[in-house]
């Protein structure tokens, strides 16, 4: 069965560039952020792998690996969680409101109801890019 991808889950061509998928280092890196970042978030295991699309395992061996080797959708997933956090932090000064936000049950017409952190735990590309999206433009209002 051959799967569709929708024009969103293609990465941005400077993910696909990147020195990230030639340099295993960088991406180890990166991963190991990007997993401490969620982990602050106060996502389970299973809401990890949704949203970086990679099994949890890896990110608790990416703290001991100099090296990994993932796929562009893995990096878009990666950059997308680091960039917002960037934005939870300049959105926020208060270091729990940071961690807290994406736990926190919003019922802004964008959440309906839902935490943030429900959202992106779909597996989603498309949620992770309309959050970074939402958020970057709670900044420039």
């Amino acid at each position: 069965m051959e799967i569709e991808m929708a024009i969103s889950d293609t990465p941005p061509e400077h993910i696909v560039q990147s020195a990230l998928l030639q340099n295993k280092a960088e991406s180890a890196v990166g991963l190991k952020i990007a997993c401490r970042i969620i982990q602050q978030w106060g996502a389970s295991a299973d809401q990890i792998e949704q949203i970086l699309n990679l099994p949890y395992d890896l990110c608790q061996e990416a703290i001991e690996m100099a090296e990994v080797s993932l796929q562009p959708d893995q990096l878009h997933r990666i950059a997308l969680v680091l960039d917002i956090h960037a934005s939870l932090r300049s959105l926020f000064m208060n270091p729990d409101n940071v961690k807290g936000f994406i736990t926190m049950q919003n019922y802004n017409a964008f959440f309906a109801g839902q935490t943030p952190l429900e959202l992106l735990a779909s597996g989603d590309m498309d949620e992770l890019i309309r959050l970074k999206e939402h958020l970057s433009g709670l900044l420039i209002s």
